[in-house]
């Protein structure tokens, strides 16, 4: 009989002791989960804010729009082509010749890594390079 007591108490005070952690973790699980959630969304934003400023300026490459999105390039992608582009970009902006073809590549891998396939031909037209 001492035993079932004891037994039952253990259980009562369990659940008790459970529901104050869950009390506890909840809320502290809750906003953890939406700060990442928050993270993640303002990334994806920031990544679609640097496509559009690369397509809307790219024919204007000084323009500070332009070039605040290809500073933002390597903070917001993390992929070595990417990287690669902007580099290559960079080196012949300073040697005073940007390459079309830098910029078509840049654009369409950065377009492809959000999830458009954009051709070559619709960036030289749509976007009036040419």
């Amino acid at each position: 009989m001492i035993d079932s007591i004891y037994i039952t108490f253990i259980e009562e005070n369990m659940v008790t002791i459970l529901n104050i952690l869950a009390i506890i973790v909840s809320p502290i699980l809750a906003v953890y989960l939406s700060e990442k959630l928050r993270a993640r969304n303002y990334k994806e934003k920031k990544k679609d804010e640097i496509l559009e400023k690369l397509i809307a300026y790219r024919d204007k490459l000084q323009s500070p729009q332009f070039l605040s999105a290809l500073n933002s390039l390597n903070l917001f992608y993390d992929n070595k082509e990417i990287k690669h582009l902007t580099e290559n970009l960079y080196l012949n902006l300073k040697k005073g010749k940007p390459g079309e073809e830098i910029i078509v590549n840049l654009i369409q891998k950065v377009a492809k890594e959000r999830g458009h396939n954009v051709r070559r031909e619709e960036i030289l037209t749509l976007f009036g390079v040419k």
